[in-house]
Protein backbone atom coordinates (compact mmCIF):
# COMPACT_ATOMS: atom_id res chain seq x y z
CA UNK A 1 0.00 0.00 0.00
CA UNK A 2 0.91 3.44 -1.08
CA UNK A 3 2.93 5.27 2.09
CA UNK A 4 1.24 8.29 3.34
CA UNK A 5 2.53 11.08 5.43
CA UNK A 6 3.31 10.62 9.45
CA UNK A 7 0.19 12.78 11.39
CA UNK A 8 0.44 15.59 13.76
CA UNK A 9 -0.35 14.69 17.32
CA UNK A 10 -3.77 13.21 17.74
CA UNK A 11 -6.15 15.76 20.06
CA UNK A 12 -7.03 14.10 23.12
CA UNK A 13 -9.80 14.03 25.17
CA UNK A 14 -10.02 12.75 28.46
CA UNK A 15 -12.10 9.54 29.74
CA UNK A 16 -13.59 8.89 33.00
CA UNK A 17 -12.34 5.66 34.63
CA UNK A 18 -15.48 3.79 35.42
CA UNK A 19 -16.12 0.07 37.54
CA UNK A 20 -16.44 -2.74 35.37
CA UNK A 21 -19.65 -3.86 34.28
CA UNK A 22 -21.21 -7.43 34.46
CA UNK A 23 -19.73 -9.23 31.67
CA UNK A 24 -22.53 -10.64 28.67
CA UNK A 25 -24.28 -13.58 29.57
CA UNK A 26 -23.21 -14.98 25.83
CA UNK A 27 -20.53 -13.23 24.17
CA UNK A 28 -20.25 -13.78 20.78
CA UNK A 29 -18.06 -16.86 19.06
CA UNK A 30 -14.87 -16.31 18.14
CA UNK A 31 -13.80 -16.52 14.62
CA UNK A 32 -11.32 -19.04 13.37
CA UNK A 33 -7.88 -18.15 13.82
CA UNK A 34 -5.20 -20.23 12.36
CA UNK A 35 -2.47 -21.92 14.88
CA UNK A 36 1.31 -20.51 14.86
CA UNK A 37 3.50 -22.99 16.59
CA UNK A 38 6.96 -21.20 18.51
CA UNK A 39 9.39 -20.99 15.78
CA UNK A 40 6.26 -19.50 13.22
CA UNK A 41 5.05 -15.98 12.69
CA UNK A 42 5.85 -13.66 9.74
CA UNK A 43 9.51 -12.50 10.10
CA UNK A 44 8.14 -9.92 12.63
CA UNK A 45 4.66 -11.20 14.05
CA UNK A 46 3.45 -10.01 16.93
CA UNK A 47 4.99 -11.80 20.31
CA UNK A 48 5.52 -15.40 20.09
CA UNK A 49 4.23 -15.25 16.61
CA UNK A 50 0.86 -14.74 16.83
CA UNK A 51 -1.64 -14.74 14.07
CA UNK A 52 -4.40 -12.54 13.77
CA UNK A 53 -8.21 -13.56 12.97
CA UNK A 54 -10.84 -11.87 11.50
CA UNK A 55 -13.67 -9.62 13.15
CA UNK A 56 -17.70 -9.39 14.04
CA UNK A 57 -19.34 -6.43 15.09
CA UNK A 58 -20.43 -6.72 18.37
CA UNK A 59 -22.88 -4.15 20.50
CA UNK A 60 -21.22 -1.45 22.21
CA UNK A 61 -21.63 1.99 24.03
CA UNK A 62 -22.24 4.81 22.14
CA UNK A 63 -19.24 7.05 21.22
CA UNK A 64 -18.38 8.69 18.42
CA UNK A 65 -14.83 8.77 16.81
CA UNK A 66 -13.62 10.80 14.34
CA UNK A 67 -10.76 9.54 11.95
CA UNK A 68 -8.43 11.13 9.97
CA UNK A 69 -5.90 9.65 7.23
CA UNK A 70 -3.09 9.54 10.04
CA UNK A 71 -4.45 10.81 13.11
CA UNK A 72 -7.23 9.58 15.49
CA UNK A 73 -9.10 11.59 18.15
CA UNK A 74 -9.60 9.05 20.60
CA UNK A 75 -12.91 9.19 22.86
CA UNK A 76 -13.15 7.20 25.89
CA UNK A 77 -16.56 5.17 26.41
CA UNK A 78 -17.09 2.77 29.33
CA UNK A 79 -16.06 -0.35 29.20
CA UNK A 80 -17.61 -3.80 30.05
CA UNK A 81 -14.73 -6.72 31.48
CA UNK A 82 -15.22 -9.74 30.32
CA UNK A 83 -15.26 -12.19 32.71
CA UNK A 84 -12.32 -14.70 32.51
CA UNK A 85 -12.88 -18.42 32.69
CA UNK A 86 -12.51 -19.78 35.92
CA UNK A 87 -8.52 -21.40 36.19
CA UNK A 88 -7.58 -24.42 36.12
CA UNK A 89 -5.90 -25.58 40.10
CA UNK A 90 -2.29 -24.90 40.07
CA UNK A 91 -0.30 -28.45 40.60
CA UNK A 92 2.00 -28.74 43.55
CA UNK A 93 5.88 -29.56 42.57
CA UNK A 94 6.18 -32.32 41.13
CA UNK A 95 3.04 -33.66 40.05
CA UNK A 96 2.95 -35.22 36.85
CA UNK A 97 1.99 -33.55 33.29
CA UNK A 98 -0.99 -34.35 30.93
CA UNK A 99 1.21 -36.11 29.25
CA UNK A 100 2.95 -38.41 31.58
CA UNK A 101 6.06 -37.96 33.33
CA UNK A 102 6.60 -35.71 36.44
CA UNK A 103 7.83 -32.32 36.04
CA UNK A 104 11.35 -32.40 36.11
CA UNK A 105 13.83 -29.28 35.42
CA UNK A 106 15.94 -30.91 32.32
CA UNK A 107 19.58 -30.68 31.42
CA UNK A 108 19.77 -30.18 27.85
CA UNK A 109 21.46 -32.41 26.08
CA UNK A 110 22.38 -34.02 28.86
CA UNK A 111 24.40 -32.08 30.05
CA UNK A 112 24.88 -30.13 34.34
CA UNK A 113 23.07 -26.69 33.94
CA UNK A 114 23.67 -23.96 36.39
CA UNK A 115 21.33 -21.52 37.52
CA UNK A 116 21.84 -17.90 36.46
CA UNK A 117 23.04 -15.04 38.36
CA UNK A 118 20.46 -14.24 41.50
CA UNK A 119 18.46 -17.32 41.14
CA UNK A 120 17.70 -19.89 44.37
CA UNK A 121 19.02 -23.62 42.67
CA UNK A 122 15.35 -25.07 42.99
CA UNK A 123 12.20 -22.93 41.14
CA UNK A 124 8.81 -23.65 42.32
CA UNK A 125 6.83 -25.68 39.49
CA UNK A 126 3.23 -25.11 38.49
CA UNK A 127 1.24 -26.87 35.71
CA UNK A 128 -0.64 -24.06 33.75
CA UNK A 129 -3.94 -24.37 32.57
CA UNK A 130 -4.25 -24.83 28.50
CA UNK A 131 -2.64 -27.77 28.10
CA UNK A 132 0.93 -29.92 29.30
CA UNK A 133 2.58 -27.07 30.07
CA UNK A 134 4.66 -26.34 33.30
CA UNK A 135 6.11 -23.21 34.40
CA UNK A 136 9.33 -23.21 36.83
CA UNK A 137 9.38 -19.69 38.53
CA UNK A 138 11.82 -18.51 40.76
CA UNK A 139 10.86 -15.57 42.74
CA UNK A 140 14.43 -13.02 42.64
CA UNK A 141 14.07 -14.19 38.41
CA UNK A 142 14.73 -11.15 36.50
CA UNK A 143 11.58 -11.23 34.33
CA UNK A 144 8.22 -13.08 34.50
CA UNK A 145 5.54 -14.92 32.77
CA UNK A 146 2.49 -12.41 32.77
CA UNK A 147 0.39 -13.95 29.26
CA UNK A 148 0.33 -16.59 26.83
CA UNK A 149 -1.79 -17.92 24.15
CA UNK A 150 -2.30 -21.58 23.29
CA UNK A 151 -3.49 -23.16 19.81
CA UNK A 152 -6.84 -25.05 21.05
CA UNK A 153 -7.04 -27.84 18.20
CA UNK A 154 -10.83 -28.94 19.34
CA UNK A 155 -11.93 -25.14 19.06
CA UNK A 156 -8.91 -24.38 15.65
CA UNK A 157 -8.15 -21.49 17.39
CA UNK A 158 -5.81 -19.61 19.48
CA UNK A 159 -6.98 -18.71 23.14
CA UNK A 160 -5.54 -16.09 25.59
CA UNK A 161 -4.54 -16.97 29.27
CA UNK A 162 -3.53 -13.82 31.25
CA UNK A 163 -2.26 -13.82 34.76
CA UNK A 164 -4.34 -12.21 37.65
CA UNK A 165 -1.39 -10.74 39.55
CA UNK A 166 2.85 -11.08 39.62
CA UNK A 167 2.41 -13.89 41.66
CA UNK A 168 -1.30 -15.02 41.00
CA UNK A 169 -3.04 -17.41 38.55
CA UNK A 170 -3.75 -17.27 35.03
CA UNK A 171 -7.13 -16.58 33.84
CA UNK A 172 -8.49 -17.23 30.27
CA UNK A 173 -9.86 -15.03 27.88
CA UNK A 174 -11.36 -16.65 24.92
CA UNK A 175 -13.20 -13.19 23.40
CA UNK A 176 -9.72 -12.02 23.31
CA UNK A 177 -7.48 -11.15 19.89
CA UNK A 178 -4.85 -9.92 22.08
CA UNK A 179 -4.35 -9.76 26.33
CA UNK A 180 -1.59 -8.22 27.48
CA UNK A 181 -0.62 -7.63 31.27
CA UNK A 182 1.48 -4.87 32.54
CA UNK A 183 5.06 -5.32 34.17
CA UNK A 184 3.72 -4.61 37.47
CA UNK A 185 0.77 -6.71 37.06
CA UNK A 186 -1.64 -4.24 37.53
CA UNK A 187 -2.99 -3.57 34.12
CA UNK A 188 -4.69 -6.13 31.74
CA UNK A 189 -4.93 -4.94 28.32
CA UNK A 190 -7.45 -6.59 25.89
CA UNK A 191 -8.24 -6.36 22.70
CA UNK A 192 -11.46 -7.73 22.01
CA UNK A 193 -12.01 -10.02 19.26
CA UNK A 194 -15.01 -7.69 17.68
CA UNK A 195 -14.98 -4.50 16.44
CA UNK A 196 -17.55 -2.38 18.11
CA UNK A 197 -21.30 -1.89 16.57
CA UNK A 198 -20.26 1.92 15.03
CA UNK A 199 -17.16 -0.23 13.38
CA UNK A 200 -14.07 0.74 15.70
CA UNK A 201 -11.53 -1.22 17.14
CA UNK A 202 -10.84 -1.19 20.69
CA UNK A 203 -8.69 -1.74 23.59
CA UNK A 204 -10.20 -2.46 27.08
CA UNK A 205 -7.64 -1.57 29.64
CA UNK A 206 -8.52 -3.04 33.38
CA UNK A 207 -6.88 -1.69 36.63
CA UNK A 208 -6.91 -4.48 39.04
CA UNK A 209 -5.81 -2.78 42.07
CA UNK A 210 -8.61 0.26 41.91
CA UNK A 211 -11.13 -2.17 40.24
CA UNK A 212 -12.24 -0.24 37.00
CA UNK A 213 -11.80 -0.33 33.23
CA UNK A 214 -12.23 1.66 30.33
CA UNK A 215 -12.12 1.25 26.89
CA UNK A 216 -10.22 3.37 23.95
CA UNK A 217 -11.63 3.32 20.58
CA UNK A 218 -9.15 3.42 17.82
CA UNK A 219 -9.47 2.81 14.52
CA UNK A 220 -12.33 2.19 12.15
CA UNK A 221 -12.70 -1.40 9.78
CA UNK A 222 -10.81 -2.78 8.14
CA UNK A 223 -8.39 -1.27 10.18
CA UNK A 224 -6.98 -2.56 13.48
CA UNK A 225 -4.78 -2.15 16.43
CA UNK A 226 -2.77 -5.17 17.72
CA UNK A 227 -1.32 -4.92 21.02
CA UNK A 228 2.22 -5.03 20.99
CA UNK A 229 4.01 -4.22 24.08
CA UNK A 230 3.83 -2.51 27.50
CA UNK A 231 6.46 0.02 28.62
CA UNK A 232 8.24 -0.88 31.59
CA UNK A 233 6.46 1.64 33.88
CA UNK A 234 3.46 0.27 32.58
CA UNK A 235 2.37 3.86 31.72
CA UNK A 236 1.98 3.24 27.66
CA UNK A 237 1.03 0.81 25.91
CA UNK A 238 2.27 0.22 22.02
CA UNK A 239 0.05 -0.54 19.13
CA UNK A 240 0.39 -1.35 15.03
CA UNK A 241 -1.53 -0.19 13.13
CA UNK A 242 -2.59 -2.91 10.50
CA UNK A 243 -4.96 -3.28 7.48
CA UNK A 244 -6.02 -6.42 5.81
CA UNK A 245 -6.45 -7.17 2.60
CA UNK A 246 -7.04 -10.34 0.37
CA UNK A 247 -4.85 -11.73 -2.18
CA UNK A 248 -5.29 -13.83 -4.93
CA UNK A 249 -5.57 -16.82 -3.75
CA UNK A 250 -8.14 -15.87 -1.46
CA UNK A 251 -5.54 -15.68 1.58
CA UNK A 252 -5.58 -12.51 4.36
CA UNK A 253 -2.55 -10.53 4.03
CA UNK A 254 -1.76 -7.86 6.73
CA UNK A 255 0.19 -4.74 6.42
CA UNK A 256 1.84 -2.33 8.39
CA UNK A 257 0.22 1.23 8.31
CA UNK A 258 1.89 2.71 11.79
CA UNK A 259 1.58 2.15 15.11
CA UNK A 260 -0.34 3.83 17.98
CA UNK A 261 0.46 4.65 21.79
CA UNK A 262 -2.57 4.35 24.10
CA UNK A 263 -1.50 6.44 27.57
CA UNK A 264 -2.90 5.25 30.24
CA UNK A 265 -3.18 8.05 32.94
CA UNK A 266 -5.23 9.87 30.12
CA UNK A 267 -7.01 7.35 29.00
CA UNK A 268 -6.54 8.13 25.17
CA UNK A 269 -4.91 6.83 22.25
CA UNK A 270 -2.47 8.60 19.50
CA UNK A 271 -2.03 7.27 15.92
CA UNK A 272 0.69 7.70 13.64
CA UNK A 273 0.56 6.68 10.20
CA UNK A 274 4.15 6.07 8.68
CA UNK A 275 5.28 7.03 5.14
CA UNK A 276 7.51 4.46 4.54
CA UNK A 277 6.77 1.58 2.34
CA UNK A 278 9.88 -0.64 3.47
CA UNK A 279 8.57 -1.67 6.73
CA UNK A 280 4.91 -2.89 5.63
CA UNK A 281 5.45 -6.29 6.49
CA UNK A 282 6.83 -6.19 9.95
CA UNK A 283 5.70 -4.72 13.31
CA UNK A 284 6.89 -1.58 15.29
CA UNK A 285 8.63 -2.21 18.68
CA UNK A 286 9.77 0.59 21.68
CA UNK A 287 13.37 1.89 20.84
CA UNK A 288 15.38 1.07 23.56
CA UNK A 289 14.46 4.05 25.72
CA UNK A 290 10.90 4.09 24.67
CA UNK A 291 10.63 7.06 23.52
CA UNK A 292 10.10 6.04 19.95
CA UNK A 293 9.61 3.14 17.92
CA UNK A 294 11.73 1.08 15.75
CA UNK A 295 11.00 -1.56 12.19
CA UNK A 296 13.13 -3.76 10.87
CA UNK A 297 13.06 -2.66 6.92
CA UNK A 298 13.63 -3.88 3.76
CA UNK A 299 14.53 -8.13 3.89
CA UNK A 300 14.60 -7.64 7.25
CA UNK A 301 18.11 -7.00 7.34
CA UNK A 302 18.53 -3.05 8.85
CA UNK A 303 16.51 -1.73 11.68
CA UNK A 304 14.99 1.70 11.26
CA UNK A 305 14.36 4.29 14.26
CA UNK A 306 11.43 6.61 14.39
CA UNK A 307 10.38 9.13 17.09
CA UNK A 308 6.92 9.25 18.64
CA UNK A 309 5.59 10.99 15.81
CA UNK A 310 6.56 8.26 13.18
CA UNK A 311 9.84 10.81 11.87
CA UNK A 312 12.52 8.34 10.28
CA UNK A 313 15.64 8.84 12.73
CA UNK A 314 18.30 6.79 11.71
CA UNK A 315 19.12 3.34 10.08
CA UNK A 316 21.11 0.66 11.50
CA UNK A 317 22.34 -1.63 8.00
CA UNK A 318 23.14 -4.82 8.11
CA UNK A 319 22.03 -6.32 10.98
CA UNK A 320 20.30 -9.24 10.46
CA UNK A 321 16.89 -10.83 10.60
CA UNK A 322 14.79 -10.14 13.95
CA UNK A 323 15.23 -13.15 16.32
CA UNK A 324 11.86 -13.00 17.20
CA UNK A 325 10.39 -9.63 15.98
CA UNK A 326 10.51 -6.24 17.21
CA UNK A 327 9.01 -7.31 21.14
CA UNK A 328 11.96 -7.47 23.91
CA UNK A 329 14.39 -6.56 20.90
CA UNK A 330 16.64 -4.48 23.37
CA UNK A 331 18.25 -5.48 26.22
CA UNK A 332 17.17 -4.33 29.95
CA UNK A 333 19.27 -1.14 29.66
CA UNK A 334 18.49 -0.76 26.18
CA UNK A 335 21.97 0.00 25.06
CA UNK A 336 22.02 -3.67 22.93
CA UNK A 337 20.08 -5.27 20.85
CA UNK A 338 20.20 -8.45 19.54
CA UNK A 339 19.01 -10.48 16.07
CA UNK A 340 19.51 -13.11 13.95
CA UNK A 341 23.24 -12.72 12.40
CA UNK A 342 23.16 -11.81 8.82
CA UNK A 343 24.95 -13.32 5.53
CA UNK A 344 27.28 -16.23 6.32
CA UNK A 345 26.42 -16.52 10.56
CA UNK A 346 22.91 -16.83 9.66
CA UNK A 347 21.69 -19.11 12.68
CA UNK A 348 24.23 -17.41 15.32
CA UNK A 349 23.14 -14.74 17.79
CA UNK A 350 24.76 -11.31 17.37
CA UNK A 351 24.67 -8.50 19.47
CA UNK A 352 24.76 -5.22 18.63
CA UNK A 353 25.60 -1.57 20.42
CA UNK A 354 22.25 0.55 20.32
CA UNK A 355 24.05 3.53 19.78
CA UNK A 356 26.76 2.93 17.44
CA UNK A 357 25.36 0.41 15.46
CA UNK A 358 28.67 -1.77 15.20
CA UNK A 359 28.25 -5.88 16.36
CA UNK A 360 29.35 -5.98 19.97
CA UNK A 361 29.35 -10.03 20.38
CA UNK A 362 28.25 -13.06 18.19
CA UNK A 363 27.67 -16.66 20.13
CA UNK A 364 26.28 -19.58 18.74
CA UNK A 365 23.70 -22.04 21.02
CA UNK A 366 21.46 -24.84 20.90
CA UNK A 367 18.31 -21.76 20.79
CA UNK A 368 16.15 -22.80 18.04
CA UNK A 369 14.16 -19.46 18.71
CA UNK A 370 15.64 -16.76 20.73
CA UNK A 371 12.64 -14.85 22.35
CA UNK A 372 14.27 -12.03 23.73
CA UNK A 373 16.24 -10.80 27.05
CA UNK A 374 16.53 -12.15 30.51
CA UNK A 375 19.13 -9.71 31.76
CA UNK A 376 22.14 -7.89 30.48
CA UNK A 377 24.24 -10.92 30.00
CA UNK A 378 21.68 -13.65 29.18
CA UNK A 379 18.77 -14.61 26.52
CA UNK A 380 15.59 -16.74 26.47
CA UNK A 381 15.23 -18.98 23.87
CA UNK A 382 12.61 -22.21 22.60
CA UNK A 383 14.56 -25.39 22.29
CA UNK A 384 13.06 -28.08 21.19
CA UNK A 385 15.28 -30.80 20.28
CA UNK A 386 17.31 -31.43 23.91
CA UNK A 387 14.20 -32.87 25.85
CA UNK A 388 11.03 -34.61 24.58
CA UNK A 389 8.85 -31.37 24.96
CA UNK A 390 9.35 -27.89 24.05
CA UNK A 391 11.35 -25.52 26.72
CA UNK A 392 12.13 -22.44 27.18
CA UNK A 393 15.92 -21.87 28.35
CA UNK A 394 18.05 -18.99 29.88
CA UNK A 395 21.09 -18.69 27.48
CA UNK A 396 24.75 -16.96 28.57
CA UNK A 397 26.43 -15.12 25.91
CA UNK A 398 29.09 -18.09 25.44
CA UNK A 399 26.13 -20.39 23.98
CA UNK A 400 25.88 -22.35 27.56
CA UNK A 401 21.98 -22.84 27.98
CA UNK A 402 21.57 -22.45 31.85
CA UNK A 403 18.09 -22.93 33.81
CA UNK A 404 14.66 -24.11 32.09
CA UNK A 405 11.78 -21.07 32.41
CA UNK A 406 9.15 -23.17 30.86
CA UNK A 407 8.46 -26.43 29.12
CA UNK A 408 5.23 -27.66 27.07
CA UNK A 409 4.52 -31.11 25.27
CA UNK A 410 5.55 -32.10 22.07
CA UNK A 411 3.22 -30.68 19.55
CA UNK A 412 1.93 -27.80 21.48
CA UNK A 413 1.80 -24.30 19.91
CA UNK A 414 2.62 -22.08 22.81
CA UNK A 415 3.55 -18.35 22.66
CA UNK A 416 4.46 -16.40 25.71
CA UNK A 417 5.05 -13.21 27.28
CA UNK A 418 7.46 -12.48 29.67
CA UNK A 419 7.73 -8.94 31.04
CA UNK A 420 10.61 -7.15 32.90
CA UNK A 421 9.83 -8.04 37.13
CA UNK A 422 9.57 -4.44 38.56
CA UNK A 423 12.30 -3.87 41.38
CA UNK A 424 11.47 -5.13 45.30
CA UNK A 425 8.46 -7.29 43.27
Amino acid sequence: MPGRGAGAPAQRHGGDHVPPAAAPASPPAAPTRHPVGPPAGRPDGPPGGRTRRSRKPVLAAAGALVAAAAVVTATVVPGWLRAPTPPAVDAPPGQKTAAGGASREPAAGGASREASPGSPAAPVKTRLPGGAITLYERPSAPITLTAYEVYDEKLDEDVDYARRSLRGTFDRYPGNVDSLVSPDGRYLAGRPDDYTSDGYDSILVTDRQAGSSFRVKTVRKPLDTSIRAWSKDGSKLLLNLDKKTENKQGEDVWTTLGFAVLDVARATVRVVEVADDTIRSGNFGWDGAEEGVVAFYGDNEGLRFFDAAGRRVRDVPKVGPPASGTVDLFSPSGGRFVTDCPGDDEGDHCLWDTATGKRAHRFSSDCDKVLGWYDESHLYCWEYDNGPGHEIRVVAFDGRLTHLLLESGDGMEVSPYFTVTPSGS
